[in-house]
């Protein structure tokens, strides 16, 4: 009872930095992190499209040329550029998930960091098991 009593200073002063941690962590998650998980729906619709209709430009461009063989370049270079093509349609296509997925994991480090505030702050670990 003595070492609670003594330590409060200490720990009262983890609390604060912990807690505002955890307030700054969530209060971010569930502005910006939530603007920013609706948001990447329309950026991937967009980036999606905006990218297929260039593959197929590219592809309608390219390929007469390879098969007529007036390509000024190599082949490879049509490869890679319509391999980067693809990959930034699968970027734009999966972005939605990786923005929730990190949405949740801000969520839970934030609400991680909360009851760890109140554990230092009660001298209680039940607060650390939130899930």
């Amino acid at each position: 009872m003595l070492g609670k009593i003594l330590s409060f200073p200490i720990r009262f002063i983890l609390f604060m930095i912990v807690g505002l941690l955890a307030g700054i962590i969530l209060l971010l998650n569930r502005t910006v992190g939530m603007v920013c998980a609706i948001a990447s729906h329309i950026v991937k619709f967009l980036g999606v499209l905006v990218f297929s209709l260039l593959e197929i430009a590219c592809l309608l461009t390219f390929v007469p040329d390879i098969i007529n063989k007036t390509a000024d370049r190599p082949i490879i270079e049509y490869v890679i550029f319509m391999a980067l093509i693809l990959l930034v349609i699968a970027l734009f296509y999966y972005l939605p998930n990786f923005i929730e997925k990190l949405y949740i994991w801000a969520e839970l480090a934030g609400t991680w960091l909360w009851g760890a505030a109140k554990a230092i702050m009660f001298w209680d670990k039940s607060h650390l098991y939130v899930i």
